[in-house]
């Protein structure tokens, strides 16, 4: 029966144990072995640097996504992956992927989505996402003057992304508020969802 000898015992070199390259890999933890080999494998590095550059986005991931997590386009449910070009009739355009469209055909009745080369669409780097409406408001007056609650109407604010629905009120101040004119709570939603 062998006795492995403790590390303190073992032959020291500039005022470390000195290990062979066997007793090495036996003292060695799991993931010592683990990211050992690991780096050996040069194809597994630089997956593990891209997955953890993917990792990184998570916490941007809403700022960075094009849509919503609801948003659905049914009209290219079935639409594979498009190729990204950047060279339109020979010339240099940048970034981009043809339109589509949607032929049936009428033997295998499957769809059969087709590049559409008359429409080129650009492809951009924070890009403006789908509209989006916020309504701001609390749940009842307080004037800065006043300290307390009225019966005043609720100001508020309604911003559409897609254009000025303001109507001519710039700012979400007290006096600005004043001026415009008041709204029934169920008007109020109706705007907000509206689509127009």
């Amino acid at each position: 029966m062998s006795v492995i000898p403790a590390a303190e015992s073992l032959p020291i070199a500039s005022g470390r144990p000195y290990l062979s390259e066997q007793e090495r890999y036996y003292f060695a933890s799991q993931w010592q072995l683990i990211w050992w080999r690991l780096r050996r494998h040069r194809f597994a590095m630089i997956s593990l640097w891209f997955l953890l550059a993917l990792y990184a986005t998570i916490p941007f991931v809403e700022f960075l996504a094009p849509y919503e997590l609801r948003s659905r386009h049914p009209e290219y449910v079935y639409s594979p992956p498009q190729r990204v070009r950047l060279f339109h009739e020979g010339r240099f355009v940048g970034p981009f992927v043809y339109g589509r469209f949607l032929t049936v055909n009428m033997e295998t009745l499957k769809r059969e989505y087709r590049d559409d080369p008359t429409r080129l669409y650009r492809l951009q780097f924070l890009a403006a996402g789908e509209p989006y409406r916020i309504l701001l408001l609390p749940d009842h007056a307080t004037p800065c003057a006043l300290k307390t609650h009225t019966s005043d109407p609720v100001p508020y604010l309604l911003y559409d992304s897609t254009g000025d629905r303001s109507g001519g009120v710039v700012e979400y101040t007290e006096a600005a508020t004043a001026l415009s004119a008041s709204v029934p709570a169920h008007e109020l939603m109706a705007r907000l969802v509206s689509s127009g």
